[in-house]
């Protein structure tokens, strides 16, 4: 069977056009020119793939390109050939979309069964429009009497064959030769007409082949209706009456009614996978799983799968009740409860349970990395650690060797199950949430995290994978001067592409089981990630990897005539040193070689491990000095490379050193010039390249809307590499991308982008308000367009017209933390707004506790709430 393609695209000159399989081992298909933007290329069946779609290339590289699989090949039997013809579709308006499961969810349609005659030559037009209204239809208009003769009240209705896909079929007798036509979009209740942007399409009547299918997207006219409104709410946040001490799955399905009666769309979550490490409050961090794949104990909903023994079960519900009367999560105490009860269900239920033919799909689905999380949960309870590196058994991933250790010990065995276990009633609550939300026309929006655990089921069983002699962090920004040290290892990108990046589309896929859209964390670590030394404790001295880090030659071509090595070396004058250390001079000498008027650090105290190992367990007097010392160590202009020691990276934010100081004015200016060249303009196309390798395989793998937080610090090819791949951006006001302003203007925000008011990771409104008064005031005058001086605490009315303004955004979704949701509400503002923030970056180890002050159920119930926020989204027609 051979298909003949044609797409109409323009291009520049030196450019070609690709036809690109979605695939794996499957080649782009190079096309030709054979009019002005006319390509054609004729192939085999795609070797049995039916999606696909186009790139543009220019000396190999790719320059353009549509939204990955975008385009299907239509399902015909029994033809030898036919033809497709298709239109370029550009990625600044949400045409990647129509590859998600949203139309399903958003905007139910039914479909109807269309059958082309057998006989005679037929023209089919397919047209991809989402988020039609109940009472809008489409009509193709054209000059033919066919079609209406450019009159839409004579001309053909277009049929709804699949979600977001209309269809019609006309003989090609009635089309001869070139036709002209458009789509419009009719509105039976308003009688408005939208008509497709552009100039008329142009057919050309292929004779001689039975059929012919005409592409072609058609979302202009569709733009608002996809402008929806979320809510961001961690799972542990969430508070019902149902709950013991934190939210749980079952919660999902309460919020999911208040977000579906206000009229939002879409419910974001933080990670929601197993962190149970230390077996303490720490493991409260979302963002540091011991499985990619494995969800949380902590998030099992108890009353949903009670027990038998009423007497315990009473027992246990009395003791969540008194948990769930805290203000927020008590992690280690709702953490043991759970526990306790997942032991005794596991006792009373487990072979109940396990003998269910459910069970069995569960684990069959799940083969690829359940019983390695199981094996690993056991080794690092039986070994009290989760560092494998320490384990006497099982140090080295082997599976046939591990399980037969576990299965030698009956204990031992009893655990494995019992993480079987818990598993699946996870897996069947999150599934069961998922299908609640779809059915309420709201989708749930996951998050998978940048990094993984060093001590993780991951790390243990793919080793390969990881570089584990580096730590992965974040440069300094507005929000941690010092930078972030997540220490999570780096990625063996080179070794991960050998089997096309499994181990990423498996987790992808796993995503996919429960969430229709997903927030793809620090997206800028598939440019580059931000590598730091494991000798290093501040991520000041990590470097970007992959880059291109500069030779003495380099450096010297800049203009730079200081000795750069040594100024790799922590070092500052005598004079600076004193100033540095202060009043704790004297005792600083003793940590301190001094030659030629300046001072190094001695050798016991060299690194940043060394001196918090060397002040362990001094007195906490001396852990000023400690820090002193610390920042010490960040006194350097560059930072050596690992793989290539001779080469050099400029240490990020240098200017801000005493070091900096110490050079004259004219290396300064050179230092500067070297610096802003390195960091904006050096790497672009690089690390573009480096993007385009690593994610177009992860965004095929799934039909779920992919979005990235793209916020700090942001090559100049990451805005255009997103919209090439059709990746939503982040928008945050106050985290402006637009160089030197303080607030990036609302109304200038990319259509395909997320706004949003503020982010885990940022004190939400009504505390940003109060905690910079100089911010705030200026805010205050210059974008609320206020006069005087500006309230010491956000008014409602003020918050209100902060939420509205975001609201009218061009962003195609604007999702909002629960809290500022909510601060225009009296009731809600009774909390202290301290109180609201749910992670300070700039604290390593903060305790991720945060619960809603009221429970959903109250939400529910609370009409003025409700009526605030549906009458919002009403004005910014996002409902």
């Amino acid at each position: 069977m051979q298909v003949h393609f044609t797409i109409h695209a323009h291009t520049e000159w030196g450019e070609q056009l690709f036809l690109v399989p979605q695939a794996e081992n499957t080649s782009a298909i190079p096309m030709r020119c054979v009019s002005p933007g006319i390509w054609q290329t004729q192939v085999e069946r795609l070797n049995n793939c039916t999606k696909y779609h186009y790139c543009k290339k220019r000396n190999n590289e790719v320059v353009a390109s549509e939204p990955q699989g975008i385009h299907t090949l239509p399902s015909v039997v029994g033809e030898e050939k036919f033809s497709v013809t298709d239109e370029w579709t550009e990625n600044d308006i949400p045409a990647f979309v129509q590859q998600s499961s949203l139309p399903q969810v958003l905007a139910p349609r039914p479909a109807v069964a269309v059958d082309i005659p057998a006989e005679g030559g037929w023209i089919v037009f397919r047209a991809t429009n989402l988020f039609l209204r109940p009472t809008e239809r489409i009509v193709i208009v054209g000059e033919t009497t066919v079609l209406g003769g450019w009159d839409i009240s004579l001309s053909p209705e277009m049929q709804c064959v699949a979600p977001g896909e209309w269809q019609i079929h006309i003989p090609a007798d009635q089309l001869n030769g070139s036709v002209a036509y458009k789509y419009c979009v009719v509105n039976d209740h308003s009688g408005e007409q939208a008509w497709q942007q552009g100039d008329n399409r142009t057919l050309e009547v292929c004779a001689d082949i039975r059929l012919q299918f005409v592409n072609i997207d058609i979302h202009p006219i569709i733009l608002s209706a996809f402008r929806s409104a979320g809510v961001v709410v961690p799972i542990f946040s969430l508070r019902t009456a149902k709950n013991w001490g934190v939210g749980d799955f079952p919660s999902i399905k309460q919020m999911v009614d208040w977000a579906s009666l206000v009229g939002l769309r879409i419910i974001q979550t933080l990670p929601v996978n197993d962190t149970t490490n230390h077996h303490t409050w720490q493991d409260s961090y979302p963002y540091n799983a011991i499985s990619v794949n494995a969800l949380h104990p902590l998030y099992l909903g108890a009353e949903d799968v009670p027990l038998r023994d009423e007497a315990a079960m009473s027992a246990f519900r009395q003791q969540g009740e008194r948990l769930n009367a805290l203000p927020d999560v008590d992690y280690e105490a709702a953490m043991k409860l759970k526990q306790a009860y997942i032991d005794a269900l596991f006792a009373e239920q487990a072979d109940e349970v396990e003998a269910s033919p459910e069970y069995a799909a569960f684990r069959v689905r799940n083969e690829q990395w359940l019983p390695a999380y199981a094996f690993f949960s056991v080794l690092r309870n039986l070994f009290g650690t989760a560092d494998f590196s320490q384990w006497s058994v099982g140090a080295t991933y082997h599976p046939t060797q591990v399980e037969n250790f576990l299965r030698s010990n009956e204990t031992y065995w009893q655990e494995v199950r019992k993480c079987y276990f818990v598993q699946y009633l996870l897996d069947k609550q999150l599934r069961e949430a998922s299908l609640y939300a779809r059915s309420k026309g709201v989708i749930l929006k996951g998050d998978i995290p940048i990094g993984i655990n060093p001590h993780s089921a991951d790390a243990w069983t793919h080793a390969p994978l990881f570089n584990m002699n580096t730590q992965t962090g974040a440069p300094p920004d507005d929000f941690a001067v010092l930078g972030q040290n997540w220490g999570f290892p780096t990625y063996n990108w080179e070794r991960m592409a050998e089997d096309g990046y499994q181990w990423w589309r498996q987790r992808f896929a796993k995503m996919a089981d429960y969430f229709d859209a997903y927030r793809i964390d620090h997206i800028l670590g598939f440019f580059r990630i931000w590598q730091i030394p494991q000798t290093a404790v501040h991520a000041l001295l990590g470097h970007f990897n992959p880059a291109l880090p500069l030779s003495a030659e380099e450096l010297q071509s800049f203009g730079i005539t200081t000795d750069t090595y040594e100024a790799a070396i922590a070092s500052l004058s005598l004079e600076n040193a004193k100033k540095h250390f202060g009043e704790h001079w004297d005792e600083a000498v003793r940590y301190l070689h001094i030659t030629d008027q300046r001072c190094y650090l001695r050798s016991e105290v060299s690194t940043q491990s060394l001196i918090v190992s060397y002040f362990a367990n001094k007195l906490p007097a001396e852990q000023t000095l400690c820090r002193l010392l610390l920042h010490f160590c960040n006194e350097v202009l560059f930072v050596c490379d690992k793989v290539q020691p001779h080469l050099l990276h400029p240490r990020i934010s240098a200017y801000q050193t005493l070091r900096f100081g110490e050079l004259d004015a004219e290396q300064q200016q050179r230092y500067m010039q070297m610096y802003e060249h390195f960091y904006f303009v050096r790497h672009n196309h690089f690390w573009q390249q480096q993007a385009l390798k690593k994610l177009p395989p992860l965004l095929s793998a799934t039909q779920m809307l992919a979005c990235g937080e793209d916020l700090g610090m942001i090559p100049a090819c990451v805005p255009q590499t997103m919209q090439l791949l059709g990746i939503l951006s982040l928008e945050i006001e106050r985290m402006p991308k637009t160089a030197h302003i303080e607030f990036e203007p609302l109304g200038s925000l990319p259509t395909m982008s997320v706004c949003a008011t503020s982010t885990h990771d940022m004190p939400p409104l009504r505390l940003w308000w109060k905690e910079g008064a100089a911010a705030t005031q200026r805010y205050y005058n210059r974008v609320l367009w206020q006069q005087g001086d500006a309230p010491q605490e956000v008014s409602p009315q003020l918050a209100t017209q902060v939420l509205t303004n975001h609201l009218n955004s061009p962003s195609l979704l604007a999702i909002f933390p629960l809290q500022d949701w909510l601060s225009p509400d009296a009731c809600w503002r009774q909390r202290p707004a301290e109180e609201e923030q749910i992670n300070v970056p700039a604290i390593p180890n903060f305790y991720w506790k945060y619960r809603m002050h009221i429970a959903v159920e109250q939400l529910v119930e609370n009409k003025l709430i409700g009526e605030n926020i549906r009458h919002l989204l009403h004005l910014s027609q996002r409902i």
